[in-house]
């Protein structure tokens, strides 16, 4: 099996914001994201769109992201995070 090509170096922090639904993560990321003049990614979106979740947590409302399937992707070929952001 051949090695994948590095991921190009990072020239801007990614920062990830996680909680419990409902308690203004996604206000709280465009903030952020607006002041800093970041990129916004919706994890949960970006997982259902790509096929990566392995089920869905009806107890926490929320799916949960197969970290084998994204991995397999590519740390740097699908914007992968909770709630928060990929520069």
């Amino acid at each position: 099996m051949g090695k994948s090509a590095p991921a190009p170096p990072r020239s801007r922090p990614n920062i990830l914001i996680t909680g419990t639904p409902g308690t203004g993560k996604s206000s709280l990321a465009e903030r952020v994201a607006a002041a800093a003049g970041f990129t916004q990614y919706d994890v949960s979106a970006v997982a259902k769109q790509e096929k990566l979740c392995a089920e869905y947590d009806e107890e926490l409302d929320t799916y949960v992201i197969d970290e084998d399937k994204a991995g397999r992707r590519g740390a740097h070929s699908v914007p992968v995070r909770v709630r928060g952001f990929k520069v």
